[in-house]
């Protein structure tokens, strides 16, 4: 027998907000199990028809999943901060810093490509050379996330085996999110 919620990541973490909410859990997925969604779907929905008040700690991401609002990476952090914050860090390595106006990397014409080689090659194309070739050497990170009951899960077909690039990982942050 498994519940059919579990705590969100920011209560195993024991950081961020909504550490008091769970989320449905998605490990079930039998025939058996999703006949228990949907009966604990009819009890909500009894509930607010009679305007009865159940002690439902579902995060805002849940409840627009429900009624097919968009979900935020807001709505994210709500429920995993670390995992947010992650991904934002992926991101911004080799983005200008904001104090001394120099990056790593340039943002515009002189974009990095996967080999380190691009414009601005010879003003400043060695140490983006060089980012690139740390990112690729010490990221140590595949094409998975780790789903809100601990279970890796693959986000494309073999994700197991696909490694996380300078060159890949804003596709891996938008698949993560």
């Amino acid at each position: 027998h498994m519940p059919l919620l579990c705590p969100c990541a920011n209560r195993l973490a024991g950081s961020g907000s909504n550490r008091d909410k769970f989320v449905p859990n998605p490990a079930l997925t039998e025939p058996y199990h999703l006949s228990c969604f949907a009966f604990f779907g009819k009890l909500v929905g009894l509930a607010l028809r009679t305007n009865a008040t159940i002690p439902l700690h579902l995060p805002p991401l849940v409840w627009k999943q429900l009624v097919s609002m968009p979900v935020l990476l807001q709505d994210l952090a709500a429920i995993d901060l670390s995992f947010v914050q992650y991904l934002h860090q992926l991101r911004q390595i080799g983005v200008s810093s904001p104090r001394t106006g120099k990056g790593s990397s340039r943002r515009s014409s002189g974009s990095i490509s996967p080999t380190g080689a691009g414009a601005g090659a010879g003003d400043g194309g060695e140490s983006a050379g060089q980012l690139v070739s740390v990112f690729d050497e010490t990221v140590d990170q595949s094409f998975t996330t780790q789903s809100s009951d601990g279970r890796e899960v693959e986000l494309v077909p073999g994700g197991a085996n696909v490694h996380v690039t300078f060159a890949n990982r804003e596709w891996y942050c938008d698949l993560a999110q």
